[in-house]
């Protein structure tokens, strides 16, 4: 054992109690300039709908901006009284309503210390907390979308409540229409917009309480105290599935020693994340008739099953061979032959590439182990030893065979925990801390702390996101590009990313076999499935967990084409010989395209793609969104391999020399950067001193 290991993973008590849920929406009009106006404010909460219209705060001429701001103060002056101590759902709190919503809350309340917002990396809001200690409130305003994914209409069908009372009415979006039809005046129109609107707070609050009830019933879990579904996960298995502690730090299961979930340290964390690759995606072929197309059940839990470290043991900087090895190795790749790749490789943009040739990486020691086998040649070179662990085994267990038997909203539910739990292991531990502050404040934070972005709330307050768990490396050069004095600040992530790696690097060698089946082509392999020119051994395929599944139940692909990763298009004759068209093709609406679109990008063609609906524009800084109309799209293939003259796509070669070279030019042009950042903060301090 190491004493650099952070606290392992405690199981959960049961709650006492379940917190009260209550729903809101916000219904917005078009500005002038298409900027979003709310327009009324509905809420289901203790039984009773609330609900405000903008028109009964303009009957003494005031303007749409005065309008809205007193609007949403009647509402807060009611609701929080109503809503005390309650879980508040929105069903898009991250991308829409909180746009609208933490603005208007940090304008309502006298101390804007009262308010906390949680916001994730890509700056949808997660948490909007407000501890009103002037009128003794506390309520929380969460995300209904990131607990469950889908669309309110679908969720409505899944769960059998009933979901909206009709489509969306464009004349919804004009102020004009809300100016003629509203309570002061309900016309039948209005009714119809009152009923559309209460409709949604009552679905989704029967949607969330139901959900509530089943967490509860099921696992004896509040799922009002979860953020998402992998923390809903995470709270599971903790309660349910953590083993249990016979000694200080090990138990038996299954003959095999295993120790309590651990944690990890930033400081390890930082270098085994570079092993952390994600799903194996390729293409090989640009056109193929008479496929077969076979994923894998439930891929990424059956890599669950396999193992994964647990305890860290110690570096290893002696390594010369891989047996009685686990963990990661840092090690000299060579594979020079002509066979599908089965390693990846990360370029210096991100982007993830399976070549030939030479480079050094660091990979999970099982994945470099089997791949091994394929013909790779591995030279370690330095070893992070660890505990090899299964905890996961009777969780996968318990949730596949729940998939495989519920029905309705508990099937999906029990498919979204089966799925969903690795990946919070993944989650990054440089993690952005956010502060509400005054802006007499904001210079203080600037100046002793690490700000990685701060905009206004609100007339009041400022929103600041504070940069946490950085190492006193990157803190110390951050300081003197910036001329601050900031010392960083620590905060808990509950992560483990050598878990999150490991289970990823699991699920790519149950894919290698796939990849190299002997006298069987591959076309194409998306994660979890493959493009095969020959039909798969029956003993292959059954609904076991980690087996594969004929995806088209014994009929063959007619024709397909594949332009790159999530670029691609096939057809397949139906049960009624009807000729179907599915395509895939990233930032395009699923199966839009036709084979013949696919056919003239292959040619070098561009594709026009014009779309009726609407884009949302967001600016986070404003805390505005903007809608428009869906400009229009070009597309063409967008391949990074070259093709050959039979069709076939050439995998790209890793040099060592110039990976190294590109390395030191890199490393020189941070330098010239840093350097430069440093003479113009010199220059202002000139200037404005």
């Amino acid at each position: 054992m190491t004493n650099r290991t952070l606290n392992n993973l405690k199981p959960l008590l049961d709650p006492s109690k379940l917190k009260p849920i209550a729903t809101i929406g916000i219904e917005t009009i078009n500005s002038t300039d298409g900027v979003q106006i709310p327009v009324m404010l509905t809420a289901y909460v203790q039984g009773s709908i609330m609900q405000y219209h903008l028109s009964t705060f303009m009957i003494n001429g005031e303007t749409t901006e005065v309008a809205v701001e007193n609007m949403f103060k009647k509402f807060f002056d009611d609701f929080l009284i109503a809503g005390n101590g309650h879980i508040v759902y929105l069903h898009n709190l991250g991308l829409f309503d909180g746009y609208f919503l933490a603005p208007a809350l940090l304008n309502s309340i006298e101390n804007i210390k009262d308010l906390q917002v949680l916001i994730d990396a890509d700056q949808k809001y997660i948490l909007i907390k407000l501890n009103d200690k002037i009128r003794h409130v506390k309520v929380e305003f969460k995300d209904s979308l990131r607990i469950l994914p889908m669309s309110l209409n679908s969720l409505a069908s899944t769960y059998n409540v009933k979901g909206k009372t009709e489509k969306y009415d464009s004349q919804w979006q004009d102020l004009q229409f809300h100016l003629k039809n509203n309570p002061l005046n309900p016309t039948v129109d209005w009714i119809r917009f009152k009923e559309y609107s209460d409709q949604d707070v009552l679905c989704l609050y029967k949607i969330m309480v139901k959900t509530q009830e089943w967490a509860f019933t099921e696992f004896n879990i509040d799922l009002a105290l979860t953020y998402s579904t992998a923390s809903l996960a995470v709270r599971v298995y903790r309660t349910k599935f953590l083993p249990e502690i016979e000694s200080l730090h090990k138990i038996l299961e299954n003959g095999t020693v295993v120790t309590q979930f651990p944690l990890m340290n930033p400081w390890l964390d930082s270098y085994i994340r570079e092993a952390y690759y994600g799903g194996s995606t390729d293409y090989f072929k640009l056109y193929g008739e008479k496929l077969h197309y076979y994923d894998v059940n439930s891929l990424y839990p059956a890599a669950m099953k396999i193992g994964v470290p647990g305890q860290f043991i110690r570096i290893n900087t002696e390594l010369d061979s891989l047996d009685n090895f686990y963990g990661y190795v840092l090690a000299k790749i060579v594979y020079k032959g002509d066979e599908v790749p089965l390693l990846p490789y990360r370029m210096i943009d991100g982007t993830l590439i399976y070549p030939k040739g030479e480079w050094i990486g660091l990979y999970f020691s099982e994945e470099v182990k089997e791949a091994i086998k394929y013909g790779y040649n591995i030279i370690p070179l330095k070893g992070y030893e660890f505990e090899k662990i299964m905890p996961f085994n009777n969780y996968v267990d318990y949730f596949y065979e729940l998939k495989s038997t519920s029905t309705g909203f508990k099937r999906t539910l029990n498919k979204l925990l089966l799925n969903t739990l690795y990946g919070y292991f993944g989650r990054a531990m440089n993690v952005n801390q956010c502060l509400i502050c005054e802006e007499k404040e904001l210079d203080n934070l600037l100046l002793i702390d690490v700000v990685d972005n701060y905009r206004p709330l609100g007339t009041k307050g400022y929103m600041v996101l504070l940069k946490t768990n950085l190492s006193k490396k990157m803190i110390t050069e951050i300081n003197k590009a910036t001329g601050g004095k900031g010392e960083g600040r620590k905060v808990l992530v509950t992560s483990n990313v050598s878990v999150a790696a490991a289970v990823t690097a699991n699920a790519r060698i149950i894919m290698m076999k796939y990849k190299r089946l002997p006298n069987n082509t591959l076309f194409y392999t998306d994660t979890d499935s493959v493009f095969l020119q020959n039909a798969l051994d029956p003993n292959l395929c059954n609904s076991k967990l980690g087996f594969m599944r004929d995806e088209l139940s014994g009929k063959v692909v007619d024709k397909a084409y594949f332009l790159g990763t999530k670029q691609y298009c096939y057809t397949y004759y139906d049960d009624s010989n009807k000729l179907c068209t599915k395509s895939v093709f990233a930032g395009i609406k699923r199966d839009s395209l036709s084979l013949d679109d696919f056919k003239q990008m292959s040619q070098k063609k561009i594709i026009t793609i014009e779309d009726k609906g609407q884009t949302f524009y967001r600016n986070f800084i404003k805390q505005t969104i903007t809608v428009s109309k869906t400009p229009s799209k070009f597309i063409q293939m967008n391949s990074k391999k070259a093709l050959s003259i039979d069709n076939t796509f050439i995998t790209p070669t890793i040099d060592l020399k110039y990976v190294q070279y590109t390395a030191k030019l890199q490393e020189l042009a941070t330098r010239i950067l840093k350097k430069f950042i440093r003479k113009m903060h010199d220059v202002k301090k000139r200037l404005f001193v």
